[in-house]
């Protein structure tokens, strides 16, 4: 792609955010009735003061220090000035929470409770929720952050408030909500790698009752980090595109309608394009990693791309004794991927066709008690219907029969659940809260492989099943101080089971139930000029679904393992040490194990290349993706002067290393990032440019490792962004 191309580019983008800024600023007008405003909290500070934090984690408006849920919440202040615009890179503000990829999916992981497998058909056990709508697909989670109001990070089990279910927490991405005062953001930046990247947010009334608004969102690096020393192409080249608007309407005093659509694109090699991992000799019994560390050496140019559709209607009407609201959405997934699985020059095993599909529609219906009741209560119904498959999965190499095998199969869902919560108070300072819910699951799968001639190998096999479970929640909260809570609770999750949508003809895998307790303490001093949050907690699992070994078909494939243990300590604190300076740390840690794994799978290298798998006791070992130690640091620091306000912020987190599949053989080493920008907005005027930098000391460390899904496969890796920096310009009204 040459330069001339790439500045017509930026010009393009410049050219669009222009255009819409001036549409805007032509419909600026007089302010409508204020039902259509809503002032967002920040948690940012004020004066010498941090300004309270209001959340919705039980879908009602609360500061955080009164909500008895370990949250950690981020404001879209601190995401823009550390430069933080995908979900993927949430891990370096929430200790605890982790990020990893494999193939096309994205693996939150929060207090040790993640997944090690992204097939068809499968939910996260960390749920996300964007504006209430449950995402069904891990594939989806690859987005990127262009309009956020706020993000809520729930830890510990879900299922009394929220549609689905979720046993490692949930994930909650608020967007803005449509105003009917015009206004509008844009920002065009450039960075290393020839990225360019461009955002507009606009927002205004279309009529007295009617507001809408409008996101639109690009990044593209045109540069890649390494190379494909085999074929001579850039590794890690990406672009994302998204487009998403609502329309707010005001049905009177007491009845709102919104509306939302997305669109997002996104074509990424991170997590994908895999190599062999240092001093490991790959199957072919020659090749070893190049050098380079964001070098590849494959004979095929592995992709993702991911195209997601969403569209939602949310209708709220006030009684005032209560608020009854009915939230309606449609979901599609579509990805595309190529993918070299052996991670060598040789045709092992190449995916050059997958094509994975999601459809999903889900409806929440809710009834919330009303803000001044004497007992807080809300109950609530969710239903899902939702596909997923292949179509095809195209396996080829020495080890398919030649020249390929196509995997076609899809897995029905449909799934009925009913919850509730109240809190009751039974003193002035003591609380109780009791939750309850009941979930039925039931599922059929049909598929089969299919040989370049149609024939079906061994038949289509066709399989059917159902799970229902109940979970719910107890807690008791005391006011120890008018500005300190605490707090104690037990929470029971539930995970249905899921079929092997990769081994057509597999049993399917048993439902995932966590119990969980946790003792927690929150508030603040000083004229709240410090918050902090401390809570410890203590799980206990059975039946964990991740991703394993399949020797009859040399692909991944779920299993269960028995029982396992998590144990932790979690504490944040911010402080406004002065009306310019903000300090904020955080921190976890974790204790994990596997209490009874009788029959995990072991791998060994073994000295012709590649390794051999067995199966065995993994009783005592890690879990994957849950690092015994994670911590941030932050600081903003604001100096007024005669030319205009700087702001400088820095960001330094810390993870400790992590294991990847249960055996334990394959780490990914402790990693240290260090963020960090200065910003600068001149008095007086409507816009400000800012200076970043990420991962600035540049550290090397893996969004994924992998012993090998197949006996083709060795040790496998695929690299974390290295350091990158650019310039932001910010235009606001």
């Amino acid at each position: 792609m040459n330069r001339v191309w790439r500045f017509n580019s930026c010009v393009a983008v410049a050219g669009a955010i222009a255009l819409m800024s001036s549409v805007v600023h032509a419909a600026d007008s007089p302010a409508q009735p204020g039902g259509l405003e809503k002032e967002s909290q920040s948690g940012e500070t004020s004066g010498t003061q941090l300004e309270q934090v209001v959340v919705t984690a039980q879908r009602r408006d609360e500061s955080a220090d009164r909500v008895p849920i370990a949250i950690a919440t981020i404001s879209p202040a601190k995401l823009e000035s550390l430069g933080v615009g995908s979900l993927h890179e949430l891990g370096a503000l929430v200790p605890g929470l982790t990020f990893d990829r494999s193939s096309s999916g994205i693996i939150p992981a929060l207090r040790g409770i993640g997944t090690t497998t992204v097939l068809a058909g499968d939910e996260p056990v960390t749920a996300v929720y964007i504006d209430g709508v449950y995402v069904l697909a891990s594939q989806a989670n690859a987005f990127d952050l262009p309009n956020v109001e706020r993000i809520e990070v729930v830890k510990g089990p879900q299922g009394t408030l929220f549609g689905r279910n979720a046993v490692g927490g949930v994930i909650q991405i608020v967007t803005k909500t449509p105003s009917a005062t015009p206004s509008f953001k844009a920002a065009l930046s450039y960075g290393s790698y020839e990225t360019i990247g461009g955002d507009f947010y606009g927002t205004t009334g279309l009529s007295e009752n009617v507001a809408a608004d409008m996101t639109v969102h690009y990044r593209r690096n045109y540069d890649g980090w390494g190379k494909n020393v085999l074929t001579g192409e850039d590794t890690y080249r990406a672009y994302d595109i998204a487009v998403l608007t609502k329309l707010a309407w005001d049905l009177g005093e007491a009845t709102r309608v919104i509306g939302s659509f997305s669109d997002t694109q996104d074509r990424s090699q991170l997590g994908i394009n895999t190599r062999l991992v240092p001093g490991a000799l790959g199957r072919d019994g020659v090749s070893r990693g190049p050098a380079g560390f964001w070098d590849v050496n494959t004979n095929l140019d592995p992709y993702v791309k991911v195209h997601t559709t969403m569209g939602s209607l949310k209708i709220t009407h006030d009684f005032g004794w209560a608020t009854l609201s009915n939230l309606a959405a449609y979901q599609k997934t579509r990805d595309d991927q190529v993918a070299d699985i052996d991670a060598t020059p040789s045709d092992l095993h190449s995916q050059r066709k997958v094509f994975l599909y999601t459809d999903a529609l889900t409806n929440e219906l809710q009834l919330l008690s009303a803000a001044d009741s004497p007992l807080s209560w809300i109950v609530g119904t969710f239903y899902m219907d939702s596909k997923a498959g292949y179509d095809p999965a195209r396996l080829s190499g020495l080890v398919f029969p030649p020249p390929y095998l196509d995997l076609i199969n899809r897995q029905d869902t449909e799934s009925y659940a009913i919850y509730g919560q109240a809190t009751a108070p039974l003193t002035s300072r003591l609380r109780a809260t009791v939750g309850g819910r009941w979930t039925n699951d039931e599922r059929r799968v049909e598929g089969a492989f299919f040989r370049s001639n149609g024939a079906a190998v061994g038949g289509v096999k066709v399989a059917r099943e159902s799970w229902s479970s109940p979970s719910g929640r107890v807690s008791l909260d005391y006011d120890l101080q008018p500005n300190l809570l605490g707090y104690v609770s037990y929470n029971r999750g539930f995970k249905s089971g899921v079929f092997n949508l990769v081994a057509p003809g597999d049993p399917p895998v048993d439902p995932t139930t966590v119990n969980a307790y946790e003792l927690g303490l929150k508030g603040n001093f000083l004229n709240r000029r410090v918050r902090f949050d401390l809570a410890g907690f203590y799980y206990r699992l059975s039946d964990i679904q991740l991703r394993t070994f399949n020797p009859a078909t040399n692909l991944a494939r779920t299993t269960n393992a028995a029982d396992s243990e998590i144990y932790g300590l979690d504490v944040s604190i911010d402080a406004a040490v002065t009306d310019r300076l903000t300090l904020s740390a955080a921190a976890e840690a974790l204790k994990t194990r596997y209490i009874s794994f009788p029959n995990a799978i072991l791998s060994e290298p073994r000295p012709a290349g590649g390794n051999n798998q067995s199966f065995g006791s993994v009783e005592g070992n890690e879990l994957p993706h849950a690092p015994a130690f994670s911590a941030s640091v932050s600081a903003t620091y604001k100096m007024p002067t005669s030319i205009g306000l700087f702001t400088s912020n820095i960001l330094y987190s810390h993870t400790s290393s992590t294991v990847w599949d249960p055996d334990n053989r394959l780490k990914n080493p402790a990693h240290g990032l260090l963020t960090a920008s200065l910003g600068w907005a001149p008095d007086d005027s409507n816009w400000d440019v800012r200076l970043w930098g990420t991962n600035l000391t540049n550290e090397k460390y893996y969004v994924f490792m992998g012993a090998g899904t197949d006996n083709a496969a060795g040790d496998a890796c695929a690299a974390a962004p290295p350091r990158t920096y650019g310039v932001t310009v910010t235009m606001r009204r």
